[in-house]
This record gives structure tokens, sequence and C-alpha cells, in this order.
């Protein structure tokens, strides 16, 4: 039943760019308006051993219809997802970055998403959390969780997690946009 829901659910998503982006408008290419395609990416998950991770680099390949899939497990666990730019260029200050994502809709101890932007190594933004008690904010549909940079930038992490699931619950990651 749980794979009808996810497949039905998939079926009805009508993406649109991150940030309100439009990229190059060759479909599902040209996802962001600011790609982090091509940039070093690492996804940790430390925090979730037992999660089922596939297709991570689909969170940098600037494709709307591509996604990463995490399965956490009963009890849940937190993965930590970094895309690196480091071919010396950067977004502005005046980007909109996020990382659009689906988080099933359920009753969970927590559940959220940590965004942070850097600049090389140090901060480069306010950073942005969305943490709550049950389902998180856009929960069963695809949602844009921003990041809001206070200087230049040419990195994102994002911090997701789901604890108190009774059974296995799934997080589609779609892309990670500096839109600038």
């Amino acid at each position: 039943m749980r794979t009808q829901q996810l497949v039905a659910i998939l079926a009805a998503i009508t993406l649109t760019a991150c940030g309100g982006g439009g990229g190059d408008g060759s479909g599902p290419s040209g996802f962001c308006n600011g790609s982090f395609s091509g940039s070093q990416l690492v996804v940790d998950d430390s925090a979730c051993p037992n999660c089922e991770i596939s297709n991570s680099n689909n969170t940098i390949d600037d494709n709307g219809n591509t996604f990463m899939t995490v399965t956490f497990p009963p009890s849940g666990g937190q993965m930590r997802l970094r895309a690196d730019r480091r071919d010396g260029s950067a977004f502005p200050q005046s980007s909109s970055p996020g990382s659009l994502m689906l988080y099933p809709s359920g009753n969970f101890g927590q559940s959220g998403t940590q965004t942070q932007l850097y600049m090389g190594d140090q901060p480069a933004g306010a950073g942005n959390q969305t943490t709550t008690v049950g389902s998180p904010p856009g929960a069963g549909t695809e949602t844009y969780y921003p990041a809001i940079p206070t200087s230049d930038f040419d990195a994102i992490e994002v911090l997701f997690s789901i604890t108190g699931n009774a059974e296995p619950e799934t997080v589609l990651f779609f892309e990670t946009c500096g839109d600038g």
C-alpha cells in the first residue's frame, strides 16, 4: 500500500524551479537558476547507519524529475548532504538558495531540515531550520526549504531527519539550488 501511495504522489508532482527559477527553459534540465551541478557532493549517513540511500547525485543534477531517496529505518535518523562548487565561482548574496524535498506525512517524534551556507569553510548565511514534532511543514508535497545568505557562498549543507517513526519512512530529495 505504501508503494502505491508513493507512486501516486510521484505521479501527481508538478515541480517548479527552486526559488521560482526556471533555468534555461529546456524542460527537465535547467531546473535551478543557479545549479550545484558538477559540484563535489558529500552524503554523510554516520547518524543513520541503517538508512537506505539511492541516487544521491540526483540532488545536484539540475533535473527536477530526478531525486535521491533516503529511507529512514524505524526510530529514524539524520542525514547530512553538502554540495561544494570548489571551482572558484560563488553564488551572490542576493540569491535564493535552498533545497527541494518531499517529506512523508506522519506523526513523528521530530522531523525537519536545517540548511547552512558556506564560502569555503566559513559560514555565509544565517542558516535556516525547520524542525517540528509530527510532520514537517509541507509534508506530503514537494517543498522548497530556503537558506538566507549573508554573503556570497559556494557551498550548501542540508541536515534532514525523521525520528520516532514506527516503520520505515522515505524522504525524496530533488535538488539543491544556489539560485543566483
